[in-house]
């Protein structure tokens, strides 16, 4: 057996520093980092925010030595990992030093289930064998997954991939741990639920990093940092970077909905806000509740079941009706048969009972040549669809297979490029955008075909705050055409603030539907599916109305002192 990694902890240091740090890819123009000067000490838990090419990633994995080592390009400065500088230190020995969670977590799993997954990690620093599987089952355990421990991570959800990936590394014990937007497929409940965790593995002498594009439980956070273009911009406490929320948008991460609320510094959290709200005599506009408008069903589902082994049902005995040109969002746990059903409206699964209409027609009749041009589906991972080698031969496939003329295709393929602001990029590589420009051009191929249905497969995951209300208000005028769109995501700001209406779902079953006034004011139907309110939501609410988001809840009162907030207001749309 090889010998266990010789480490000792030195906590008189700090955890992490990094000294003038640059960073500029193999082949690009512009550098991914430049200047990063950071400190991160022992026992605490720390976020790093940016949008998109903000270099969240490309830190990450510099810490973990994989820059330069196997990810090519021209980097200076130093990392310190317990003042040892890693880039004198062999690959083999940083893992003991610090273990990192992917962006994209999938590429991570490869054993045939789930505790040889979690004990990989611990099997190779040379600890016992009953060490190691003591560590992998207490990390299952630890995400709430160790149910899961004989199933293939092929066989789970995003969401039970992503925790076994957060697992897997937990088990390798190190006193530092990074996260690269570990939260993108879990849903709301439970990301309050390992937040919480890993705040109190850092009371526990754990040091955590997580990137994310979004501020989630602040108060967890012992410093912040604020990335954008490779540059820290800015960096303190929780409190003090959310006094700045206009900064945190420009650099596409969404801070929370009550920072743009608030007149004063110190007003963070909802009781706070709610005495300061009351005490400046607030009044709800009484506005009108909104009538759901009487539109046409172009998917009708009565009484379905179905079931992937023939024993369990994963869809149970759902009924909806969805119409033309709203935004239907499909809300609700990991598990609760989201995904499963959009599965079921495209034909790609049957029902072993009950009934599906797509404009009438059984989905499983239509041939899937006719199907793409009633029903288009945007994956999660716009990369599971781009094939092509060219813009233009991407959204020119689909009108091939069509068989359409020349001209046509030529026409249709200008017109979406350029309706999903790609004009001009025909002839590029797709790989060569990044992933936001990825996902319009995905949308761009599925668009050309003219679908009369749009399933969106959780469209927020891997965009900034920025890119996703891009994405959203393309969305928009889709539904203003007329076109249907179905939602699936676990992002519940999204759901409220753009939804016609939502179905709450949870183990299979709709647990309710109705227009986001109906859905988030029925308290009983929010717990039972384990969807949490919006705290501007909840405020809202106590002063008798109601917001989907904080420019609703702007438009919707009046009190005294709203007139300070009049530059905050780009920031409330």
């Amino acid at each position: 057996m090889t010998e266990p990694a010789q480490y000792t902890s030195q906590k008189h240091i700090p955890a992490l520093q990094i000294k003038d740090l640059s960073f500029q890819y193999e082949g690009s123009t512009t550098p991914a980092l430049s200047g990063i000067n950071m400190q991160i000490n022992y026992s605490t838990i720390n976020l790093i925010l940016g949008g998109s090419g903000s270099g969240k990633s490309t830190l990450l994995l510099s810490i973990a030595g994989l820059i330069p080592r196997f990810i090519p390009g021209d980097i200076k400065g130093k990392i310190l990992i317990s003042g040892r500088d890693i880039h004198k230190l062999e690959q083999k020995e940083i893992p003991a030093l610090y273990g990192v969670v992917f962006q994209d977590f999938k590429y991570q799993l490869f054993s045939t289930n789930a505790l040889y997954e979690s004990a990989f990690y611990p099997s190779n620093l040379g600890i016992s064998r009953d060490e190691t599987i003591k560590r992998a089952k207490k990390s299952l355990r630890m995400l709430g997954i160790e149910h899961l421990s004989d199933r293939t991570p092929s066989s789970l959800s995003g969401g039970e991939k992503q925790r076994l990936s957060i697992a897997s590394v937990l088990s390798g014990g190190t006193d530092i741990i990074g996260l690269d937007e570990p939260f993108t497929d879990i849903d709301s409940s439970s990301r309050v639920e390992i937040i919480n965790m890993l705040h109190n593995l850092s009371k526990n002498d754990k040091t955590v990093i997580i990137a994310d594009e979004e501020v989630i439980l602040p108060e967890r956070y012992d410093w912040v940092f604020v990335l954008k273009d490779g540059k820290i911009i800015n960096q303190g406490r929780a409190n003090t970077i959310l006094n700045y929320p206009l900064k945190l948008i420009e650099s596409g991460v969404k801070p929370p909905d009550l920072t743009l609320l608030s007149p004063e510094n110190n007003i963070h959290n909802l009781e706070d806000l709610y005495d300061y709200l009351k005490a400046s005599d607030i009044k709800y506009k009484n506005k009108k509740s909104r009538k759901e408008p009487n539109l046409r069903p172009v998917i009708n589902i009565s009484s379905v079941f179905f079931s992937y082994d023939g024993k369990t049902d994963v869809v149970k005995d759902v009924s909806l009706t969805i119409r033309k040109g709203e935004i239907f969002t499909l809300l609700g746990p990991n598990g609760s048969g989201k995904t499963t059903l959009a599965g079921l409206i495209t034909g790609f699964l049957k029902p072993q009972k009950g009934k599906i209409e797509v404009l009438g027609v059984n989905p499983s009749d239509i041939e899937p040549e006719k199907m793409c041009r009633i029903i288009g589906y945007l994956f999660q991972d716009p990369d599971h669809q781009i094939f092509s080698e060219t813009l233009f031969e991407e959204v020119a496939f689909g009108l091939k297979i069509q068989k359409l003329k020349q001209k046509e295709i030529d026409r249709k393929v200008k017109t979406y490029l350029n309706y999903l602001n790609l004009s001009g990029l025909e002839g590029e590589d797709p790989y060569s955008l990044n992933k936001g420009e990825r996902q319009r051009l995905a949308l761009a191929s599925i668009l050309a075909l003219e679908p009369a249905i749009l399933i969106l497969d959780e469209p927020s995951t891997g965009l900034d705050y920025n890119e996703v209300t891009s994405l959203m208000k393309t969305v928009i005028e889709l539904r203003e055409r007329g076109i249907t769109v179905i939602c699936i995501t676990h992002s519940i700001w999204l759901a409220l603030k753009y939804s016609d209406r939502i179905a709450l779902m949870k183990g299979g079953r709709i647990v309710k539907v109705g227009a986001p006034e109906t859905v988030f004011t029925d308290d009983d139907a929010l717990n039972e599916s384990g969807v949490i309110r919006p705290d501007i939501t909840s405020l809202a609410i106590r002063f008798g109305g109601f917001a989907r988001s904080a420019g609703d809840f702007f438009e919707n009162f009046e009190w005294r002192g709203k007139d300070k907030l009049s530059h905050l207001h780009r920031g409330l749309s």
